[in-house]
């Protein structure tokens, strides 16, 4: 009798760490899961062309913005940032992956931070997100006139395809 209890309690502790297990992966699948909705409703957004120049002004003349303009541009990166704290929050929670936070801010932010205006929006707003360990520096880290760049090589590479496709 011992040890047939035993053996069932064996069995419940190890049901349990399976049902554990499969909650922290079915954890980790919704929030990449939300993490890709929230992205693509983001770039829904920039259907819109005065979205769309709104997002080109801050990139490519930041210093020429308007204050509604600016809050356009706030309201986009705080979205991005309270995506990254709910990773943070489930992180702390053991429901994704030690280091998932990080590992997601050295995924994609480069292409939200790697501009001027980001980054001084970080600068002057970044202290309310002290939790969101490393993003400093990562940001810091981020060339500021990357996403300028590749925007203007794609622009260039389009030109140079029209004129060949002229000839």
């Amino acid at each position: 009798v011992a040890v047939a209890t035993n053996i069932a309690v064996l069995a419940s502790v190890l049901l349990l760490v399976a049902e554990i297990r499969q909650n922290n992966e079915l954890a980790e699948f919704q929030a990449k899961q939300e993490r890709r909705y929230i992205g693509q409703q983001s770039e829904m957004v920039f259907y819109d062309p005065k979205v769309s120049e709104v997002w080109v002004k801050s990139i490519m003349e930041p210093e020429n913005m308007t204050f509604a303009e600016i809050r356009a541009m706030d309201a986009y990166l705080a979205v991005q940032v309270w995506q990254m704290s709910h990773i943070w929050q489930l992180e702390q929670a053991g429901l994704m992956p030690e280091g998932a936070t990080e590992e997601w801010m050295l995924d994609g932010w480069d292409y939200v931070f790697a501009n001027t205006f980001a980054k001084t929006w970080w600068e002057v707003t970044g202290g309310g997100w002290s939790h969101l360990e490393r993003a400093d520096e990562i940001i810091a880290s981020y060339d500021s006139d990357q996403t300028k760049r590749d925007y203007e090589t794609i622009q260039q590479l389009l030109k140079e395809r029209a004129v060949r496709n002229t000839d």
